[in-house]
């Protein structure tokens, strides 16, 4: 696992409901934002009847603003330690993650 491959841990709470508490374990930061975005395409096509959902980043801040709690913890290498991050952290790297996917879809 090279340094940039940071264990992730999602810390996620839908609704106020304590039960709809849980976590998901990401090998990387990558892999987590991934999962965040599959998290919401499942909320999508529960209100839909198809089967292709599209959005943008405004529409995952919308779902990410409006959840009772989503944090990470994300490890660190230099003190072997995970470090919280914010709902406001995962936002930005979600749009910066976002981005990213977007531009390598419009070279194909």
């Amino acid at each position: 696992m090279s340094k940039r491959e940071k264990h992730t841990i999602l810390l996620l709470q839908i609704s106020e409901n304590r039960s709809s508490r849980t976590y998901y374990d990401y090998p990387t930061v990558t892999a987590a934002m991934n999962g965040i975005c599959s998290i919401f395409e499942q909320k999508l096509r529960e209100h839909t009847k198809n089967r292709n959902v599209e959005y943008d980043t405004e529409d995952i801040n919308y779902f990410l603003d409006n959840i009772t709690d989503i944090s990470c913890l994300v490890l660190d290498f230099e003190t072997n330690q995970y470090s919280p991050r914010s709902r406001n952290w995962i936002k930005e790297r979600l749009k910066k993650h976002l981005i990213k996917i977007s531009r390598r879809n419009e070279n194909y």
